[in-house]
């Protein structure tokens, strides 16, 4: 696999395609119909953290709070912005899939912070659809295990990756923070093969792509 510099977005932006009012819950509702009771940046940093905010409006307090879906929904906007919205139409990325490594609970000046460390791998369009038809036309490779190798090795030369990290305020629903000094809470791990999304085949993830292109 090929490591790039993780893509970082900007705090500002305009146009409609992008969203508006440069803040990340607009953008996710322009572009997803999805409404997630967020405010702050982009959640790179400490600095710019997503804060999840249990008293939302958009919160429907007849039901259970549960902010980890919100985390990853998050998540997966983000990185469908760092690889195909906010991307040049001639650099766009296929097969997305991406990996949590490590997720961390922090306290930091009486707020708590859940922390998530994910490897992200992706294609150039270009790969993906040489890939893709290589596969078709060779119908899987399912009576030619050397040259499905030669495909799988491919494959990997052509995959790009970069780590990145999200950063998310849950003090709204998570008080441990008040309780102590400053200490990592609690910590993480997934086991081999848990931490991996989307956990989708790739020809339907291909077209889940191209909606948020339209």
């Amino acid at each position: 696999m090929i490591e790039i510099d993780a893509p970082k977005l900007s705090s500002e932006w305009e146009g409609e395609e992008t969203g508006y009012e440069n803040s990340p819950k607009n953008f996710i509702q322009k572009t997803s119909n999805l409404v997630l009771p967020i405010k702050g940046g982009w959640g790179y940093s400490i600095d710019d953290c997503v804060i999840i905010d249990k008293e939302d409006s958009s919160v429907d307090t007849s039901k259970p709070f549960k902010g980890v879906p919100i985390e990853y929904q998050f998540v997966e906007k983000r990185i469908y912005a760092e690889l195909i919205i906010f991307k040049d139409r001639n650099s766009l990325s296929s097969g997305i899939r991406w990996e949590l490594l490590l997720q961390t609970l922090e306290a930091i000046n009486g707020r708590t912070y859940d922390v998530l460390n994910f490897e992200v791998t992706a294609f150039s369009d270009e790969d993906w659809e040489y890939l893709r038809n290589d596969w078709k036309e060779n119908e899987g490779f399912e009576k030619d295990p050397e040259d499905l190798k030669k495909h799988n090795e491919e494959n990997d030369k052509r995959k790009f990756f970069y780590n990145t990290q999200f950063w998310f305020d849950i003090t709204s629903f998570h008080s441990e923070a008040v309780k102590g000094f400053d200490k990592r809470i609690a910590s993480y791990t997934p086991k081999e093969g848990q931490g991996k999304f989307p956990k989708i085949q790739d020809s339907d993830f291909i077209e889940d792509n191209k909606d948020f292109l339209e």
